[in-house]
């Protein structure tokens, strides 16, 4: 297996670094326009023999992968995803979420719906052990909330997109665990200390739904489930950095599984239609914000 990544930010290196690791030992190429051409061997990677790139058209043509992670910044991560395709109906592709830092064209809409391929989107919380309880009983599920906190001023990238984009992997966990959801009401507020907050509510087919973003806050995620028996669930969704890294490698083994066994999209726990599906959401909610200066009495 020959295997790709493209973008060596914080993202890739994670994915670079479960490749490196692999134990099937696949070859490998690294692809960024920061990576001097002439350096064979960066010190970052000193213990496998790696092939580097700086330009991804070279990547594709001279390298030739069966695999690739795109891990760029949000405004090509489509376009590489249709440049791959085009030259390879046959590799397997991760392309880390969002799909897009602007709303889906049409043309681009049309080829989500039409590729057949082995693409898988980074909504890796789907792999978190509650999602996946969750999941098994979605039917069942009423009412579910989720927040989300982190301040994007201290990440450690550059490029990203807007908090909505960015902060969507709840709104797919929301896609994911409900049918048909639908989004109803959207407003932007302060919270007690000055910083905003977006709440977004909707339905679905048994219940409601509501996501809360903060953007600028000190980093926590937690979950409100209400079943239609009346159960209730409320559960702070923390993560180690191990457990962490956990989501990103499952993620990155089960399309390397799939392109090994040949399988199918229907084999991938987010692939592209279901990422379709929940930026299409992220489309419309973005449409809908409204401010509003009230105070957000949410306090976590």
């Amino acid at each position: 297996m020959k295997a790709a990544v493209v973008g060596l930010g914080s993202m890739g290196r994670r994915y670079a670094d479960i490749l490196l690791e692999h134990p099937d030992e696949p070859d490998i190429a690294l692809c960024d326009s920061l990576v001097e051409p002439d350096i064979k061997q960066p010190k970052d990677f000193p213990h496998r023999e790696v092939s580097f790139f700086q330009e991804y058209d070279r990547l594709l043509k001279n390298f030739v992968p069966d695999v690739i992670f795109i891990a760029t910044p949000a405004r090509s991560h489509l376009g590489m995803a249709m440049q791959a395709r085009a030259r390879d109906k046959r590799c397997a592709i991760l392309i880390q979420k969002p799909l897009s830092d602007t709303d889906l064209t049409d043309e681009q809409v049309r080829w989500c719906v039409e590729e057949s391929g082995l693409i898988s989107v980074g909504y890796n919380w789907r792999f978190h052990t509650l999602v996946q309880h969750l999941h098994g009983i979605k039917n069942n599920i009423e009412d579910i909330t989720f927040f989300v906190a982190s301040d994007m001023r201290n990440w450690p990238g550059k490029d990203y997109a807007d908090p909505l984009r960015e902060f969507s992997h709840d709104i797919d966990l929301v896609s994911h665990l409900t049918t048909n959801a639908h989004v109803t009401q959207v407003t932007e507020r302060k919270a007690w200390h000055g910083n905003e907050r977006i709440h977004i509510r909707g339905e679905h087919d048994h219940g409601t739904w509501r996501v809360i973003v903060s953007p600028f806050e000190k980093p926590t995620r937690w979950c409100r489930v209400k079943l239609n028996d009346g159960l209730r669930l409320n559960k702070r969704m923390a993560l180690t950095h191990d457990d962490l890294m956990s989501l990103y490698l499952q993620e990155a083994h089960e399309l390397i599984v799939a392109w090994t066994d040949g399988r199918g999209p229907e084999d991938l726990t987010c692939p592209l239609t279901d990422a379709l599906r929940t930026t299409l959401l992220v489309d419309r909610i973005g449409t809908m914000v409204i401010k509003n200066t009230s105070f957000d009495g949410v306090v976590m």
